[in-house]
C-alpha cells in the first residue's frame, strides 16, 4: 500500500505519471487506484491516506466475542466512516466526471458472505 503510493507520488513528482484510460486495483490497490483515476489534485490525499491508515481505523476496538456469536470481530462501522472520510462526495463526484470522460475504474472486492470476486465500475 505504502510502497505503491510512494512510487506513484514519485512518478506524478517527475511529470512520468500518465493519465490512463482504464485503473484497476485489488487490495490496497482498490484503496489507491480512485486518486490514481483522478490524478492531479487528488494525489497528496492518496499519500495522506496510505501513510496513515492503520487497523483500528478500519476494525475499530476488537471484540472477539463477536467471532462467536456474530462471524465478526466488528459490526463494520470504523469501515464505513474510514471510506466516508478518504471519498468525500467531492471525490465521488470528480471519479463521476471522469467516467463521463471516458475513463474506466474497476476496483476488485471480496464478496463478504459469498468470498467471491466482484468487480465494481
Amino acid at each position: 500500500g505504502a510502497y505503491g503510493a510512494g512510487v506513484l507520488m514519485g512518478l506524478q513528482e517527475k511529470g512520468e505519471l500518465k493519465d490512463y484510460a482504464i485503473i484497476t486495483g485489488v487490495s490496497a490497490g482498490a484503496l489507491i487506484a480512485p486518486f490514481v483515476f483522478i490524478g492531479g489534485d487528488a494525489m497528496p490525499k492518496m499519500k495522506e491516506v496510505m501513510l496513515n491508515i492503520n487497523d483500528k481505523d478500519i476494525l475499530g476496538k476488537k471484540n472477539f466475542l463477536n467471532t462467536l456469536f456474530k462471524d465478526a470481530f466488528t459490526d463494520g462501522e470504523n469501515l464505513y466512516d474510514f471510506i466516508a472520510d478518504a471519498y468525500p462526495e467531492p471525490m465521488t463526484e470528480a471519479m463521476a466526471q471522469q467516467h463521463r470522460n471516458g475513463k474506466r475504474l474497476f476496483i476488485g472486492s471480496t464478496h463478504f458472505d459469498s468470498g467471491e470476486l466482484v468487480i465494481w465500475n
